[in-house]
This record gives structure tokens, C-alpha cells and sequence, in this order.
């Protein structure tokens, strides 16, 4: 339901954690945490369960958490969201790509075949009762109007990068999520961006 502007908004009872690591609100507990990037050994053992060559900067440590009412969580996680990197190689190609051509195919290593964009249909991880389930997609659109009204106080905001990688100084791949929360909706935006 969206309200008239002309209605008196009300806000919930709300709490704000310390140094901006979440909120308490109605039924909501939004937690974040965040932490450097991935140790070398770190790296290593990611690489080894994903069969992926990681980007350069992934932090592990990061990752945006909704839990409702202690039945349903909803996070955003780099592990997560890498887990959807295709192992085949992309149809994009960068300028140099036809010098690494040959050079690859000499190559013995199990992670090189990988999409290089880490391009990822990651959408989140939702958990019920603690199992992962899988959700079907909504027919219902975003009520912008929303986000333009001015009487909705906004509570929280907070952006988390989850993995970065410059593509061999030939463009920028990188994941992240963004939450801007006001007194009575949440706005999350996952962004993959990919920058030749």
C-alpha cells in the first residue's frame, strides 16, 4: 500500500546498532559485517571449493544479513555470489585477449577456464528454518514513488563491496550490495558492474 502524501507517517519502534553494523526494526534484524580482503591463504582455500580463480579483491568478511522474526534470513555474501561465476569462458573478449589465447591453452592449471568478468546471476541466499531455499521470481514492480517522498525518514544506509577485479588493468569487474532503509520499506540493490 502506498501512502497519500498528505497522511501522517508514523515511525516504528527502531533500534540502531553501534557504528552502523544494523537495525532493529518491527520484525527486522538487518546485520552487517565487514572486514578486509581475503588473506593469501584464504584465497587459496576458496579457490580450491569454488574451482575459481578469484578476483583480486574479494572480501570474504562482508556480507549484508536480513533475519525475520528468527524464521527467514535473506544475506548478500562474495562466497554466494561467486559460487554463480560460470567455469566456461565468456563471449566478451578485451583487445589483448588474442595474445592470452595461446598462452592459456599452454596453461596447467584447473581454474583457467573461468568467466574473467565474474559475471554473477546472484540474486541473494535465502534460508527458512535454516535450510537454503529457492524463491520464484515476483511479478510486482518497484513503487518508485517511494523512494521520492520526503516525509518517509530514512534510518540506515550502508553500501559493502563484495569482490573487485581490475581484468588485468583492462577494465573493472566488481559486486557489491547496497541497502538504503527507511521507517517503513528497505531498498537493497545488488550491483554487478563490468566496465571495459
Amino acid at each position: 500500500m502506498t501512502l497519500a502524501s498528505h497522511e501522517v507517517h508514523q515511525t516504528p519502534p527502531y533500534y540502531l546498532y553501534s557504528e552502523g553494523k544494523g537495525i532493529e526494526i518491527d520484525k527486522w534484524s538487518i546485520e552487517v559485517t565487514e572486514g578486509p580482503i581475503l588473506s593469501s591463504n584464504e584465497v587459496e582455500s576458496w579457490q580450491s571449493r569454488l574451482s575459481l580463480k578469484l578476483p583480486t579483491m574479494v572480501f570474504g568478511r562482508n556480507t549484508l544479513s536480513f533475519l525475520w522474526n528468527g524464521e527467514c534470513k535473506f544475506y548478500f555474501s562474495a562466497f554466494d555470489g561467486l559460487q554463480t561465476v560460470s567455469h566456461e569462458s565468456p563471449s566478451l573478449r578485451v583487445k589483448p585477449a588474442v595474445f592470452w589465447e595461446d598462452k592459456q591453452s599452454t596453461l596447467d592449471s584447473p581454474h583457467a577456464n573461468y568467466d574473467w568478468t565474474y559475471s554473477t546471476n546472484y540474486g541473494g541466499t535465502w534460508l527458512m528454518q535454516g535450510e537454503e531455499t529457492a524463491l520464484s521470481a515476483s511479478q510486482s514492480l518497484l513503487d518508485w514513488s517511494l523512494l521520492r517522498r520526503e516525509d518517509i525518514p530514512l534510518l540506515f544506509f550502508k553500501e559493502l563491496p563484495l569482490y573487485e577485479d581490475e581484468l588485468d588493468d583492462q577494465g573493472v569487474s566488481s559486486l557489491s550490495v547496497r541497502l538504503v532503509g527507511f521507517t517503513t520499506f528497505h531498498y537493497i540493490v545488488l550491483n554487478w558492474l563490468f566496465r571495459e
